[in-house]
């Protein structure tokens, strides 16, 4: 359906309108022309976006009528004549129109570029042993897709994931990207500059890029998803799903359920990859904050599922139901259940200036967590007005249980975590034709209440403990109320737009601690030396302005933030507080030019001060593992950040090559100090008022090249940091230098119908020192990931996947691990398929990971999972 609205401003002739398919659902891309009905000359043309909606902008002509042409491959194109005087409200339907050219075969092009979208052929890249759509999105040229599941375009990350034009994941958008069957899906659309708020259209420029998935036809109006059901054995295995999607006009729906003790972590379908973004002056970032720790296996940097011993289940519901008036209602909510178990071997070696420290340990943990996470936000997005309303609840309750042997004896520690978590936020704008006007408001709360017991009694001589003591328990809780709210105007002129905010920030905070000593009969208190009592307030009054100019060649945008913070905070425990005041700038300049048709350079540089973190002031000792004790004796004290980054990039996806090459430099000016001391095993840490600059170099080169002839995506990419900071051991001020190297080559490749090959390298080198040594403590690691997919026969794939991996170092002879798998997928009828696995077919039992940081060596060999064996049945629908 088309709604047509005329208007005429600054002396130009607006059209808008939207365009919909006969179920009613929006048409993204559809090109809409207007010409002169004499002579055929263009007057203007526009593509519609992911909502269906279009605009088109012309000036003033003597003619009271032009013709209007739709057109949409796979649609009917459709002509309107339109006069001046004609109804505002017009009414027509795009019906579905298929291809028929008995004579010719017409072959699009993989990819497809428009003014600002581009779209990309999904069959055209899908290869043998694909099954999500994130299996095929990971090759297109110009698109990268990093290990946590973050989508970049243009080295950028996605502003939204729209399937059929419709944004039901928010920034959850794996839960498509690893679920959505590849085999349903027609096209890929990038949306570049894309603008998601309507309302912000012409008053908030974007350089970042959205995604909109196109189905086929034959699966757009009906439910589509995946279901498995596998069995397996060493020990008893299962894994199991059910992937369900509908996109209905009325109802809009993403469920997962899965269950798995192979190895796979289903938990990072719900990773929010856009979660590090705030809206306000970035005053309120609210992640997870840990007091108590215990010694923790960690991530080895190989496949998880080649260590994760685990039995866990995720279940996640996501709705959106339309509402009137172009609102809608948003619905996410998730449940994990998880229990993982790791064994390793660790030696930890701590160079200070007068000595060299190792520590070996064997560590055994478990963890049960269970975890809930819900979202509701309603929504409605206008051309003239916006309005955002959500709320989201956290509940997560973690137990971590380890048994660490030291080389004298065994030490027992438990770790329970709850965490609650609660966030209200609203935003509304409302535009017009010069101005648009935004308030915007959130409220939260969230506590994490953590307790350690170790046994047996570990540190006599440091507690002075009496004769009985065989353990000791502490509880760390952590606080936090925070609100913020701002106002904001902006406006626009021919290539300038320009913002003016105003808003307030307060948080309140607060750090509780306690140590009992534990006897046969009784517990008794630690002295306040090992107890914390502090609370904090912090009031911040800012002012931001904002301009951003862009023209075909050249954009720019600069910020000056400034503001008021007032901190004010003390611990009735340790008798001592104080209040501070500051004036912070926080300026950010930002530019971008094209230098030729598809190259850009782009630089900024950016200023910005704070207070550190109320957790840096803490007086009592807290302990981050049994042999880490922590407190920090100084005053919150200013911080100071100055970053630069400068590149030059090249992104021409219709000829399948980009490549990047850019330098980024940091410095970080404090006056807080970590100060480490070592008493036997146990490591004494304390912040300290010490003036220090920490700085970072780094430079980052990547290639990437599709061969169309060989449907092959071929990539390089290397980077190199060099780091310098500061350390206090004892009364010696040194300072540490670390060098970080990483190269990685990969070639995918669809050699045939019947044959493809991925294959992966992976070299990361770390190196270390202090100033006073001449020799760099150095671990490296390679790292090589390759795999087959051949199909003798048209229903049946033979996949072989083999991981190798070695690791050398200065203090550790070469250790290579290798893991290699064989899978067999045999196709059934009725869209069902049978798939028999083994994994690790050599049966290594372990792998050894090391790493070199400032003035911390680890090396740890961690326990991998053994051979198995598992046969699933695999249906789509």
């Amino acid at each position: 359906m088309l709604a047509g609205d005329q208007a005429f401003s600054q002396g130009e002739v607006r059209l808008a309108g939207s365009v919909t398919d006969p179920e009613s659902l929006p048409l993204s891309g559809v090109s809409v022309t207007a010409t002169d009905p004499k002579s055929k000359a263009i007057i203007a043309y526009a593509f519609s976006g992911n909502d269906g909606l279009f605009e088109l902008r012309y000036p003033p002509r003597p003619s009271d009528s032009l013709e209007l042409t739709f057109s949409l491959i796979g649609y009917g194109p459709k002509l309107l004549h339109l006069a001046r005087s004609a109804q505002s409200s017009l009414r027509i339907v795009l019906a579905p129109k298929p291809i028929e050219l008995p004579e010719f075969n017409v072959k699009t092009g993989p990819v497809v570029a428009g003014r600002d979208t581009i779209v990309y052929q999904a069959g055209q890249f899908r290869q043998l042993g694909d099954k999500a759509i994130g299996d095929v999105i990971a090759r297109f040229p110009g698109i990268e897709v990093r290990p946590n599941g973050q989508i970049l375009y243009n080295g950028r990350p996605i502003i939204k994931y729209y399937i059929e034009g419709v944004d039901l994941l928010d920034d959850r958008y794996s839960l498509a990207n690893r679920n959505l069957p590849s085999e349903y899906v027609d096209k890929v659309q990038i949306l570049e500059n894309h603008q998601p708020i309507r309302a912000l259209d012409s008053f908030a420029l974007s350089n970042r890029a959205a995604i909109n998935i196109k189905l086929k036809n034959n699966v757009r109006m009906r439910l589509i998803g995946r279901a498995e059901l596998g069995l397996g054995a060493t020990p008893l295995l299962s894994e199991d799903q059910v992937v369900a999607i509908r996109l209905r006009r009325n109802l809009q729906f993403l469920n997962v359920a899965k269950f798995n003790n192979t190895g796979a972590d289903n938990s990072q379908d719900l990773a929010s990859l856009n979660g590090n973004e705030n809206t306000g002056f970035t005053r309120n970032r609210t992640a997870k904050r840990d007091l108590l720790a215990i010694p923790n296996p960690g991530t080895p940097d190989i496949n998880k599922s080649r260590y994760l011993l685990n039995r866990q289940s995720v279940v996640s519901g996501n709705y959106l139901f339309p509402l009137r008036k172009e609102a809608t209602l948003r619905l996410h909510a998730s449940y994990v259940n998880d229990r993982i178990r790791k064994t390793m071997e660790q030696a930890s070696v701590y160079k200070t200036p007068t000595a060299t420290i190792g520590i070996d340990e064997r560590v055994g943990m478990r963890t049960d967590m269970e975890r809930f996470e819900a979202d509701l936000a309603l929504e409605k997005n206008q051309k003239k007005q916006y309005a955002a309303h959500s709320v989201r609840v956290k509940l997560w309750n973690a137990k971590d249980v380890s048994d660490t042997y030291n080389g004298a004896s065994f030490i027992g520690q438990t770790l329970t975590n709850p965490f609650f978590d609660l966030r209200f936020s609203s935003r509304l704008i409302r535009a017009n034709r010069k101005l648009a006007q935004e308030l915007y408001s959130v409220a939260g709360y969230y506590r994490n209440a953590q307790r350690l017991e170790v046994l047996p009694g570990l540190y006599p001589a440091i507690f002075n403990t009496a004769p009985g003591y065989d353990g000791f328990s502490q509880t760390g809780i952590y606080e936090l109320k925070y609100a913020e709210s701002y106002f904001a105007v902006r406006g626009f002129g021919k290539r300038v737009q320009k913002q003016y905010k105003v808003g307030v920030s307060g948080q309140l905070a607060s750090v509780g601690s306690d140590l009992r000593f534990r006897y046969a009969d009784e517990s008794k208190y630690a002295p306040d030396s090992f107890a914390n009592d502090l609370n904090s307030a912090n009031l911040f009054l800012y002012q931001e302005s904002e301009w951003s100019y862009k023209d075909e060649v050249f954009s720019a945008k600069l910020k000056l933030p400034w503001g008021i913070n007032f901190l004010s905070y003390g611990d009735s425990l340790h008798s001592f507080g104080d209040s501070r005041k500051r004036v912070i700038v926080n300026p950010f300049l930002s530019g971008s030019m094209r230098v030729l048709k598809k190259m850009t350079l782009d630089g900024s540089i950016a200023y910005s001060q704070n207070f550190t973190d109320i957790l840096s002031t803490y007086r009592g000792y807290i302990f981050n593992t049994y042999r880490n004790a922590t407190r920090n004796n100084a005053l919150v004290d200013k911080q100071d950040l100055l970053s630069a980054t400068l590149g030059l990039s090249y992104n021409n996806p219709v000829k399948g090559l980009s490549w990047s090459v850019s330098h980024t430099r940091s410095q970080i000016t404090s006056g807080l100090i970590d100060r480490t001391r070592f008493n036997g095993q146990l490591q004494d840490r304390s912040a300290e008022a010490v003036r220090n600059t920490t700085s970072n170099n780094s430079v980052a080169v990547s290639v990437g090249k599709y061969i169309w002839e060989l449907k092959t995506a071929t990539n390089i990419a290397m980077d190199y940091g060099v780091s310098s900071a500061p350390q206090f051991f004892e009364n010696s001020m040194v300072r540490s230098r670390t060098n970080v190297l990483n190269f990685s080559a990969g070639v995918s490749s669809g050699l045939s119908e019947k044959l493809s090959l991925n294959y992966r390298l992976v070299i990361s080198r770390n190196r270390s020192r202090l100033d006073q040594e001449k020799n760099f403590f150095e671990a490296t690691q390679t790292r090589h990931v390759a795999s087959v997919n051949y199909a003798p026969v048209r229903k049946l794939i033979l996949r072989v996947t083999s991981e190798y991996y070695v690791i050398s170092g200065t203090a550790t002879e070469r250790q290579p691990a290798n893991f290699t798998d064989l899978s067999l997928r045999y196709f059934l009828k009725n869209k069902s398929e049978l798939e028999l696995s083994t994994t690790n077919i050599l049966d290594t039992r372990s792998y050894t990971w090391a790493s070199s940081f400032e003035y911390l060596s680890l090396f740890r060999r961690y326990e991998t999972r053994p051979f198995q064996v598992l046969l699933k049945y695999a249906f789509t629908f």
